[in-house]
């Protein structure tokens, strides 16, 4: 079995969490019914903005903000697809990522950092998230 980078397995338990809240697990701010994809998508672009800032700690713009990276989504997921639609994205970006127990992990960073692996993983994330209706 290959092995797995340091630090991956916390941004897969970051993913996990990121899942939970964007299946509907948080009351917060519920998504109200019939709500239209523009409005699910102002919702997870929320959520995941303080994952990127966790992930992106210490690394502030000049005027002491993050900078998020300008991704759409590209489609909703189920909480059945999400692993696999999230497996395909990374491995598209390079990683080699495979889906285990309802989720997945990253098995080789190649040539990327863990911050570049991090990014990686927001921007599927972003692209493909579960649809919290």
């Amino acid at each position: 079995m290959p092995n797995s980078i340091p630090g991956v397995a916390a941004v897969v338990a970051s993913g996990v969490i990121v899942l939970a809240l964007l299946a509907g697990c948080s009351a917060a701010t519920p998504v109200p019914p019939g709500a239209t994809d523009t409005e699910v998508d102002a919702y997870i672009a929320s959520k995941l903005n303080s994952y990127w800032q966790s992930i992106q700690s210490g690394r502030l713009t000049a005027d002491g903000h993050f900078e998020v990276p300008e991704v759409s989504t590209v489609a909703f997921t189920t909480p059945d697809t999400w692993a696999t639609v999230q497996t395909s994205c990374l491995q598209a970006a390079g990683l080699q990522a495979r889906e285990i127990s309802g989720g997945f992990t990253i098995d080789d960073p190649g040539d990327l950092d863990a911050t570049a692996v991090s990014t990686a993983q927001w921007t599927c994330l972003r692209q493909y998230p579960v649809d919290p209706r």
